[in-house]
C-alpha cells in the first residue's frame, strides 16, 4: 500500500526539481547578476563579496547552458568592463589596496579556463556520438548483409542437397546426369551470389574506392563497345566526351557493365539498347534506355533493393537480384545516386556522379537519345 502511495509522490518529486528551460535559467541569471551588481555599488568595503558571487553564478550558469563562444565572450566582456569599473573606482576613492584591482584579470582567466575545458569535453563527447553512430551503422549493415546472404543462399544450397539425394537414389544414367547438371547450376549461381554480395559489402567500405579523374563518356564507350560485340541487340550510343568525374573507373565499369546485363535479360534480338553519358550540371550522368517491358509504377521502390526481381517467368528468376543494388552501392560511395524512369514500352535506369566542373565539356559524339528526353526520371537515391 505505502508503495502504491509513493509513486505520485515521487512523479510530483521529479516534476519539482526538474530543470529550468535554458531561456529561465538565463533570465534568472540575468536578475542576479543585476542585483549584485547592485551590491557592489552600495555596500562599501564589501564589494568583493558579490563580484566573486557573480563569477561564480556565471560558472554554474555556463555549465548548464553551454552558451556560444560569442555570446560567453560578450557576457563576460560586460562583466569584466562593469565590475571592473567598480573596483578601480573603489580603489581610486581608497577603499581597496591595489592588489585587489588583480581579481579583475584573474577571475576572467579562470573562467575562460574552465569554458575551455567545458568546450574540450563537449567536443570530445560529440565526437564520440559520431563515431558510436558510424559503429552502429556498420554493425547494422552487417546484420543486414549477413541476412541477405543467409536468405540468398538457402534456396540454391536446398536444391542442390535435395537433388544430391535423388542422385545418390537414382540408378537411371539420364535422370542421373540431369539432376548432376542442376546442382551445378545452383552451385554456380551460389558462386553468383557471394561474389556479387561480396562486391556490394566492399564497396561500402569507407576506404574501398581508389579514385583518380575519369572520363565518364569515355569509359562509357569502351563498356558499351565491348557488349555491342557480343550480344545481338540494336545497340545505340550516347556519350559526351569530357564528362570528368573522380571516380574508381573499375567499380564504374562494374555498375555500367550491371545495367547492361540487366538490359539485355529483358529485350530480345532486335530490340534497342541505349548507353547514355552525359553532364548536366554538376552531375556526370551514366544509364541505359532498353525496349524491354520498363518499371511499372509499383515496381519503382522496389528496383534497388536487394535480391527484388520482377516475376517474369525462369529468365528472371535465375537472376540474383542484386545488380541493382550494386549499382546504387558504386554511386552513393562516389557521392552520387541511382534514378530510373517506369514505363511499358522500356525503361531508362542509371546512376549519376558528381562532376568536375572545373574542366571543359565538348560537344558529344552521337546524338541517338538523352536522358534528357526523360523529364520524368525519377531519382530514387542520391546526395545532393
Amino acid at each position: 500500500m505505502s508503495d502504491t502511495a509513493s509513486e505520485p509522490d515521487r512523479g510530483r518529486l521529479g516534476r519539482r526539481w526538474r530543470l529550468p528551460s535554458p531561456r529561465a535559467i538565463d533570465i534568472g541569471f540575468g536578475i542576479w547578476v543585476v542585483i549584485l551588481l547592485v551590491a557592489m555599488i552600495r555596500w562599501l568595503n564589501y564589494e568583493t563579496i558579490p563580484y566573486h558571487i557573480i563569477f561564480v553564478s556565471l560558472a554554474v550558469v555556463y555549465g548548464f547552458t553551454v552558451w556560444s563562444r560569442g555570446v560567453m565572450n560578450l557576457v563576460l566582456l560586460f562583466l569584466i568592463l562593469v565590475t571592473g569599473a567598480v573596483l578601480l573606482h573603489r580603489y581610486v576613492n581608497g577603499y581597496i589596496e591595489a592588489e585587489e584591482l588583480s581579481e579583475i584579470v584573474l577571475m576572467p582567466l579562470i573562467l575562460l579556463t574552465m569554458g575551455w575545458h567545458v568546450r574540450r569535453r563537449a567536443a570530445v563527447q560529440a565526437e564520440l556520438a559520431t563515431l558510436a553512430a558510424v559503429e552502429r551503422d556498420r554493425r547494422e549493415r552487417e546484420q543486414e548483409f549477413l541476412r541477405d546472404c543467409s536468405h540468398a543462399l538457402r534456396t540454391p544450397l536446398t536444391l542442390a542437397r535435395g537433388h544430391v539425394e535423388l542422385l545418390l537414389e537414382s540408378t537411371d544414367p539420364v535422370e542421373q546426369r540431369e539432376d548432376a547438371q542442376i546442382v551445378i547450376d545452383e552451385l554456380d549461381r551460389m558462386n553468383r551470389l557471394a561474389s556479387r554480395l561480396l562486391a556490394i559489402a566492399d564497396v561500402e567500405r569507407p576506404d574501398a574506392l581508389v579514385t583518380r579523374v575519369q572520363d565518364l563518356g569515355a569509359l562509357a564507350v569502351a563498356v558499351h563497345t565491348r557488349w555491342s560485340a557480343s550480344v545481338d541487340r540494336d545497340w545505340q550510343l550516347r556519350a559526351d566526351p569530357g564528362v570528368m568525374v573522380m571516380g574508381d573507373a573499375e567499380r564504374l565499369q562494374a555498375s555500367l557493365d550491371a545495367l547492361l546485363e540487366n538490359a539485355v535479360r529483358v529485350t530480345e534480338p532486335g530490340q534497342p539498347i541505349r548507353t547514355i553519358c552525359e553532364q548536366v550540371g554538376p552531375r556526370g550522368w551514366l544509364g541505359v534506355e532498353d525496349g524491354g517491358p520498363g518499371f511499372a509504377e509499383g515496381e519503382q521502390s522496389l528496383a534497388f533493393d536487394r535480391f527484388w526481381r520482377r516475376p517474369r517467368g525462369s529468365t528472371e528468376e535465375t537472376t540474383t537480384g542484386l545488380g541493382l543494388s550494386f549499382v546504387k552501392a558504386v554511386a552513393e560511395a562516389h557521392g552520387g545516386g541511382v534514378y530510373l524512369r517506369p514505363g511499358t514500352a522500356g525503361g531508362s535506369v542509371g546512376f549519376w556522379v558528381p562532376a568536375l566542373d572545373s574542366l571543359p565539356q565538348r560537344g558529344p559524339t552521337s546524338t541517338r537519345g538523352t536522358l534528357r528526353d526523360g523529364e520524368a526520371a525519377l531519382e530514387v537515391t542520391g546526395r545532393t
